[in-house]
């Protein structure tokens, strides 16, 4: 089993582009070592995820980029998914 733990309880773990390019990458290596069968997402604090960071995104000058990190988190966890028995 593979843990990670977000660990932005000040801002009640919320994803931001850089925490979802992180996690993103924990999944793909993930997929590459056969000894993980279970990924486990944990939130440090009082929450888990509080959705995504506002400030961050509202940061963004490119709007297409804004939703680059957090569309590749998704298609990594469905393909982690659809290739696990």
């Amino acid at each position: 089993m593979l843990t990670l733990s977000l660990n932005r309880p000040s801002r009640k773990n919320a994803l931001s582009g850089d925490l979802y390019d992180a996690l993103t990458q924990a999944h793909q290596l993930a997929e590459t070592d056969a000894s993980v069968r279970c990924v486990l997402i944990r939130g440090e604090g009082d929450a888990f995820i509080a959705g995504n960071d506002l400030a961050d995104f509202k940061g963004a000058v490119d709007p297409a980029q804004v939703m680059r990190p957090s569309h590749a988190f998704m298609q990594a966890m469905a393909k982690a998914i659809a290739s696990r028995p």
